[in-house]
């Protein structure tokens, strides 16, 4: 199950964390509690991180283009997982920062016969710098030439 960091069990689990650092606090000399000061936060502080935070992430996650995005993120998450084993060929095509990869994977009957094929591309600074609606138009054409790779 998908634990979100906004539930209050986290924050509880936040607490008893604390509550460690402070009896390991009453054990450790005065230099590692002099260091370790800073990393201790109020529960106040805690929570008001975890709201910016959270603020971030469902900037970051939105459609909207138009909202400016401190954190650049992908909704890019498996919702669920099939019981079944399925088989055939799969493309997935995995892009981080400067580089692009695209893997076909072959998922067999049984798990230990399930291959991947990886290939890795550099992304130009010149594309990686385009506005979205470049970016998309790019993206379209390279799913193609993906396809006819693969294909041919």
């Amino acid at each position: 199950n998908f634990r979100s960091i906004r539930s209050i069990r986290s924050l509880d689990l936040l607490n008893s964390a604390r509550r460690e650092d402070e009896s390991f606090m009453n054990l450790a000399s005065e230099e590692v509690k002099k260091l370790c000061e800073p990393l201790l936060l109020e529960t106040s502080k805690l929570e008001e991180i975890m709201n910016k935070l959270n603020k971030e992430l469902d900037i970051g996650l939105s459609t909207e283009d138009d909202k400016p995005k401190e954190l650049k993120m992908l909704n890019t998450f498996v919702k669920q997982i099939s019981a079944q084993r399925i088989t055939g060929q799969y493309i997935s095509l995995d892009f981080k920062g400067r580089y692009y990869r695209i893997l076909l994977v072959t998922m067999a009957a049984e798990a230990d016969k399930t291959t991947v094929d990886e290939t890795l591309y550099t992304i130009p600074k010149k594309v990686r710098t385009q506005s979205g609606e470049a970016v998309r138009t790019n993206f379209t054409l390279l799913r193609k030439l993906i396809v006819l790779q693969i294909c041919c």
